[in-house]
């Protein structure tokens, strides 16, 4: 069995039974005007409108009545039949009025449902009010998630059978009837929310919803009116035909008038035939012509009621009509508004792309341009670092007396010399870093892996071979074959002197040692040791005591530090000048 709600003003009890909710109606609890919902039903109703709820005669209507006509007790009396006539006539005209209040009170109920809806809507879209209605604004975002999943079709399988595609369409209308269901609740919801916000003291509703929540606070204030009015209206005819059942037939047939004319104009509209088929009495005599007078006036009162109920009806259709036009051009307004709201959304959004495209443009520009900058950076860091390395036949040179006196001449071997002495005489710098570096760069790599390309071809060991038939002698004291190198970074030395461990080939070409790139410029001389090595030592040190008074002239603060770099740099090569020009002439 359906369970059921009551709504006190802002208090809202529920589900109760059927049984529980007579109970609470036999307590007084629950009035005429109290407003209940079946929990399958959209809108909340009067308890007056619900059939077996509310007793036929309760004691307040007896005591309406009493009030009404005062008897002393024991002696009541029979009312005349002019009295029981115009009690119908009274009774048919308030039945008639009672139809129409209740039409306006229903429309009042629409009008108080669709107020409800617009600001429940209009506060759950701004999220107002979601911490004291949480469950509801759950219960809304479960349903949208549902609603939005059912939404989705059921695909169709290539060569599906019939009882394949039975199934599928009897799930998609299940789906239908679930969504149905869920739009029905997330509408009571709704409405939930906006009632919520309409009981609040003003004050406590948000400023974004006061227009809403006063719209639907007068439509309620009008439906409380329209209740009670109807409440009192409703009562007194009630108790009319409860005591014109205690007397005569004349009471009998008003009686049974008032009820078919109350219930043919409450429940029927006054649709069909515009006049009341009165029972015939067996009264005679005056009585009966009264009677008759009666049933007269009664057809024209009827007649009456049935055109203010047209009238009501009319006027119902035009405010429903006017209203129906309202609406359309404010849905019209409102649809205009999406279509700007959409268009400027679209122009926004092409906007919007196209600055991105710029901005993806120009960073592309700037990195390209970055990437081009630095590119250069590389080369000329590579430029710098490989180019002062010094590789044969311009790294390596033979004294005067090798070269004409044992005809010598000289090279370098060793594992990738060959391809490494290639790529270094075309500069091609790329390529020496990846043959040094053991790499597949498709263009210049970091300075770090440049650097570090550079300082391992300087200190990768090669092999020196210098090819001469002679035979030399190393005896002690005599000549022998010595290095002198420049180095690359000859900062404090102008140059030094190397005795290598030379070796005989094996095909007796010539004698060979291991030999550097980060040796420098290299000479070999076949010359007395200690000759060479005072030379060299008397050299080295007069060009360290010319550097020192340049030093010290910068420290004194006689020149500045440009122009002692321009006086070391003009120093270390004219003492290199001369010690090329001794080593060669050797």
């Amino acid at each position: 069995m359906a369970n059921w709600y009551v709504k006190n003003r802002e208090d809202e009890i529920g589900p109760v039974s059927a049984a529980k909710l007579k109970s609470m109606v036999n307590e007084g609890k629950i009035a005429a005007d109290t407003n209940v919902r079946r929990e399958d039903m959209p809108n909340w109703v009067l308890a007056r409108n619900v059939k077996g709820l509310l007793p036929l005669s309760p004691p307040a209507i007896d005591k309406q009545l009493n009030n009404s006509s005062p008897q002393t007790a024991g002696s009541e009396t029979a009312p005349s039949h002019e009295t029981a006539a115009s009690r119908l006539v009274g009774g048919m005209k308030t039945a008639a009025l009672i139809a129409g209040k209740e039409a306006q009170l229903k429309k009042l109920e629409w009008d108080q449902a669709a107020a409800d809806e617009v600001a429940g809507a209009k506060a759950y879209a701004g999220k107002l009010g979601e911490g004291e209605n949480a469950a509801k604004f759950s219960r809304m975002r479960e349903i949208e998630n549902t609603v939005s999943k059912l939404k989705q079709p059921e695909l169709a399988v290539e060569g599906e059978s019939t009882r394949e595609k039975a199934g599928r369409l009897g799930t998609e209308a299940k789906k239908k009837i679930q969504i149905e269901s869920l739009l029905m609740e997330r509408k009571r919801t709704i409405r939930a929310i906006g009632e919520h916000f309409r009981a609040l003291p003003i004050e406590g509703v948000p400023e974004t919803l006061h227009e809403e929540v006063e719209r639907a606070r007068k439509v309620q204030e009008k439906r409380d009116a329209l209740s009670s009015e109807i409440a009192k209206l409703d009562s007194p005819i009630k108790g009319v035909v409860e005591k014109l059942k205690k007397y005569s037939k004349v009471a009998i047939a008003a009686g049974i008038l008032l009820i078919g004319g109350f219930l043919a104009i409450k429940f029927f509209g006054g649709s069909g035939s515009s006049q009341v088929a009165y029972p015939s009495l067996d009264i005679g005599g005056p009585q009966q012509d009264a009677f008759a007078a009666m049933q007269r006036e009664a057809e024209l009162e009827t007649e009456r009621i049935q055109a203010e109920i047209a009238a009501i009806a009319d006027q119902t259709e035009r405010e429903t009509a006017e209203r129906n036009a309202t609406k359309k051009i404010e849905d019209q307004q409102r649809q205009l508004e999406i279509a700007k709201r959409k268009v400027d959304a679209e122009r926004k959004a092409r906007e919007a792309d196209a600055a991105a495209a710029e901005k993806r443009k120009r960073e592309m520009a700037d990195s390209a341009e970055r990437s081009i900058s630095a590119q250069r950076e590389r080369e000329k860091l590579s430029e710098r670092l490989f180019g002062a390395i010094t590789l044969p036949p311009e790294g390596v040179h033979l004294s005067n007396t090798l070269r004409q006196k044992h005809n010598a001449t000289v090279e370098l071997r060793g594992k990738g010399y060959d391809s490494i002495s290639a790529l270094h005489a075309k500069r091609d710098w790329l390529g020496l870093i990846n043959a040094v570096s053991g790499q597949s760069y498709t263009e210049l790599p970091s300075a770090s892996a440049i650097e570090s390309a550079a300082e391992g071809l300087a200190s990768n060991s090669f092999q020196m071979l210098v090819k001469t038939q002679s035979v030399f002698d190393s005896g002690d004291g005599g000549p022998s074959l010595q290095l002198i190198s420049f180095p690359i970074d000859y900062s404090y030395r102008v140059a030094s002197v190397v005795n290598y461990a030379w070796s005989r080939h094996p095909d007796a070409i010539g004698y060979y040692t291991s030999w550097s790139p980060s040796s420098g410029y290299s000479i070999v001389v076949y010359a007395n040791q200690d000759a060479v090595s005072n030379f060299m030592g008397k050299l080295i040190s007069r060009y360290e005591n010319k550097r020192s008074e340049v030093l010290a002239r910068e420290h004194l603060g006689e020149i500045d530090s440009s122009s002692a770099s321009i006086d070391l740099t003009a120093l270390r090569s004219k003492f290199y000048d001369e010690a090329v020009a001794w080593a060669k002439g050797q």
